[in-house]
């Protein structure tokens, strides 16, 4: 009425009359003018009166305030785990082994506190935030433009997070390339106030004191120690990553197994080390804690960097006559042949549904990060028989796992065993290169 003048009253109150009594339709719904109801509807136009001017002004306010606390707080930004404590790397219930004071240098709206998990987190996450899209606002535009992604939002991070790092590695402007590195780990301790996951903090691992050289990984084959490793950033990932899986399960007497991964984690505060043991159960890999203690599923990534780091990028002297290759190469996925010829393995050559693609970028292979997934990635768990003298083709699509890969020199790996029998066998990485042009 407001809109069309009150003049017309009379006119408008007959038009929905001849609506109420027109000719019988047929109708999946009810008229929008009511026909069941003309007599009330007739009465307030005819009763229509403009509101007061205080009535008007008071109904804007509410909306401005309503719009200032949408925009304050956006819908779907509910903290869940907020600051409750000091983050103080090597505390006790403290994860991980984040520099606090960095974060602080390059705003007073970055600084970081502790969930009630451990876990770094921004003691004002929504502040935080909108300070971080204005200081890196060229970063984020350059890898939304680099990478074709969505505009940048507090629902829509997530690929910013994955492809921050990527570029990383990328040659070019080394401060550009620092400064998308930082969009991915800020992202990464943003994420943690609105994570609904409850990380593992339950775990009670055996302690053994051991000497300060002890190495850090060893390989055991057979009851016998075939070789060690020094990395502790390997070990401390392998560790910290396990201790966030909830789901954990009884254990099994490691001195039955054939193969497995010793992995003494330190700690610092007392100079003790804690032992874990990395091994594949049903073909997929797990992390006991302690020889007695419980398993969880041990990262597929994580995983492969424990296998390649005790052998080299080519096996040299191959016993068992295989050779990788690649055919039908697309930026979505390629074809991998598998060749054996005048091996001598001790068993039969298997391999598995799992790989892994890396690029090399300044003079060094990297593992390229998987895509967000809604669940975690599981790969099956048959075994595919590698026959003697002969060749196997399988076919790889990683658009669900890496999505389109960029111009550029990759090589894919595959864990390859000599199986003999259950918990009794060898195992080796081999490597196909390709080009993506």
């Amino acid at each position: 009425m407001k809109s069309i003048g009150t003049d017309i009253k009379a006119e408008y109150s007959q038009s929905l009359l001849r609506f109420s009594t027109t000719k019988k339709m047929i109708h999946a719904t009810p008229l929008a003018f009511g026909e069941g109801d003309t007599k009330s509807r007739v009465k307030n136009v005819l009763n229509y009166k403009r509101p007061k001017f205080w009535m008007v002004l008071i109904t804007a306010l509410l909306c401005v305030v309503a719009i200032f606390c949408l925009v304050s707080n956006p819908a779907g930004t509910t903290i869940q785990n907020p600051y409750v404590q000091e983050y103080v790397v090597g505390a006790t219930g403290i994860l991980g082994s984040v520099d606090t004071e960095e974060y602080t240098e390059i705003s007073e709206d970055f600084v970081i506190g502790a969930d009630k998990y451990g876990r770094a987190v921004f003691k004002d996450p929504h502040k935080a935030f909108a300070t971080f899209e204005t200081l890196y606002a060229d970063t984020i535009e350059l890898i939304k433009s680099e990478n074709d992604l969505k505009p940048f939002s507090h629902k829509n991070y997530e690929m910013y997070k994955v492809y921050g790092i990527q570029m990383g590695y990328n040659e070019g402007d080394p401060e550009m390339l620092a400064r998308c590195v930082f969009v991915s780990r800020f992202l990464d301790i943003y994420e943690n106030s609105f994570d609904k996951t409850v990380p593992n903090t339950s775990y009670v691992e055996p302690t053994v004191e051991v000497k300060d050289t002890e190495p850090f990984i060893s390989k055991v084959a057979n009851g016998t120690v075939s070789a060690t490793l020094e990395n502790e950033d390997l070990a401390k990932q392998i560790v910290m990553n396990s201790l966030a899986i909830s789901a954990a399960f009884e254990g099994v007497d490691i001195d039955t197994l054939d193969n497995y991964y010793h992995i003494h984690y330190l700690i610092a505060e007392d100079s003790t080390r804690k032992d874990y043991y990395a091994f594949l159960l049903d073909g997929r890999p797990v992390l006991q804690f302690g020889k007695d203690g419980r398993y969880v599923r041990l990262n597929d990534e994580l995983y492969d960097e424990l296998v390649k780091s005790f052998q080299q990028d080519t096996i040299k002297d191959d016993t068992w006559g295989i050779t990788l290759s690649t055919v039908d190469v697309t930026p979505k996925g390629l074809t991998i042949a598998y060749t054996q010829k005048d091996g001598a393995p001790t068993g039969d050559l298997q391999t598995g549904s799992h790989y892994w693609v890396e690029k090399y970028q300044t003079n060094k292979w990297v593992s390229l990060m998987h895509l967000p997934q809604e669940h975690d990635i599981a790969w099956t768990s048959e075994a595919w028989r590698i026959p003697t003298d002969d060749t196997v083709e399988w076919k790889v699509d990683w658009q669900w796992i890496y999505g389109k890969l960029s111009k550029g020199s990759y090589r894919i790996g595959k864990s390859i065993t000599d199986f003999r029998k259950t918990g009794d066998y060898d195992e080796k990485v081999y490597y196909a290169v390709f080009e993506i042009e």
